[in-house]
């Protein structure tokens, strides 16, 4: 019986360890996470401002050419849905 302790006190110390690695790899996921979140914030930001130095009327007459050349530049970024999951 005294093998079958040692055995299953090993087991519960491997079984800790791994679950304090795998929890260190939650926290750098959800570190990265949040950086991506600031990070589109602000994109989204900066995107609703717009150009400062244009006129209205100069903002309105070059719109669609604004729009046109943002296709062909920068494709639009992917619609994310990040959703928390606490396991």
């Amino acid at each position: 019986m005294a093998g079958t302790s040692k055995d299953l006190a090993k087991q519960i110390k491997e079984q800790a360890q791994v679950q304090r690695e795998q929890f260190s790899m939650i926290q750098a996921q959800q570190e990265s996470i949040n950086t991506l979140k600031q990070m589109l914030a602000q994109l989204l930001k900066k995107k609703k401002k717009g150009p400062k130095t244009k006129g209205k009327r100069e903002a309105e007459s070059s719109s669609s050419e604004d729009t046109e050349s943002e296709n062909t530049q920068t494709p639009s970024p992917p619609n994310l849905h990040l959703k928390r999951r606490i396991i």
